[in-house]
């Protein structure tokens, strides 16, 4: 599924170079989504999610809502995230902070995939993502979720 919106996100971007798009893993947040959810799928993961937090170390943390809110803010304001035509907009980042490599690993792109610190996803998910590439299902996943719209829209 991440795959999938990284790919479609991809196909979206050539059609807008002067946009930069972000696929976001904000890290966990506490919504509370689950306790004001009522039916059995919600009170299993309630279920679950009480089990995990007796496992899970002290270290590992929900990110407060705010936080949350204040990140995705700082993703849609930042110059750091450059769109394909490369052109510098949004506020402008301290040298602290570098530029991060697009979904195709190399810095700039318009695409990002960036995790819980707005970093770079990683080596690892852009090789998969390459591979993936080599083999057309970039393609592929366009042209099914293109498809998909037709069906739906008429």
């Amino acid at each position: 599924m991440c795959s999938m919106i990284d790919f479609n996100l991809e196909a979206i971007a050539k059609g807008a170079p002067t946009v930069s798009f972000i696929h976001d893993y904000p890290g966990f947040v506490d919504t509370g989504i689950f306790e004001k959810t009522e039916g059995t799928l919600a009170a299993t993961i309630r279920g679950a999610l009480k089990i995990v937090k007796l496992f899970r170390s002290n270290d590992a943390k929900y990110v407060p809502i705010e936080e949350c809110g204040e990140r995705h803010l700082f993703l849609a304001t930042s110059a750091r995230y450059k769109p394909a035509n490369n052109e510098i907009c949004g506020i402008a980042f301290d040298s602290e902070h570098t530029e991060v490599r697009g979904s195709y690993g190399s810095v700039g792109g318009g695409v990002y995939i960036v995790d819980e610190n707005m970093e770079s996803a990683g080596s690892e998910v852009e090789e998969l993502l390459r591979k993936m590439r080599e083999d057309g299902l970039s393609e592929k996943v366009w042209q099914h979720t293109q498809s998909e719209f037709k069906r739906i829209c008429g």
